[in-house]
C-alpha cells in the first residue's frame, strides 16, 4: 500500500469530515476571531523542528464556549465534566 493510499484509508475512518470541518466553520465565522501563527525559535531549537503556535489567548474569554455550543460539541469525556 503507498503512503497516498494509507493516508487516504486512516481519513476515511475518521469520525469527522472534511464537510463536517467547513459547516462548522461556516457557524463559528461570526463568533471566533482569527488569529496568526506565530514561529516558536526557542521551541524550535529544542525540538529540532520548526515549531508553530496559534495564540488562541487573543480570543474574546467565552468565545470558545460559545463555539462549543453553537456546533453542537459535545464535553470531553476525559475531563469528568469538570472544566478547562
Amino acid at each position: 500500500m503507498t503512503m497516498s493510499e494509507t493516508l487516504r484509508a486512516s481519513l476515511a475512518r475518521l469520525p469527522v469530515t472534511l464537510r463536517d470541518i467547513e459547516a462548522a466553520a461556516g457557524v463559528l465565522a461570526g463568533f471566533v476571531k482569527r488569529t496568526s501563527f506565530e514561529r516558536s525559535r526557542t521551541l524550535s531549537d529544542i525540538t529540532g523542528a520548526s515549531v508553530w503556535l496559534k495564540f488562541e489567548n487573543l480570543q474574546f474569554t467565552a468565545t470558545l464556549r460559545s463555539a462549543g455550543r453553537s456546533t453542537g460539541c459535545q464535553p470531553c469525556p476525559l475531563m469528568n465534566g469538570g472544566g478547562v
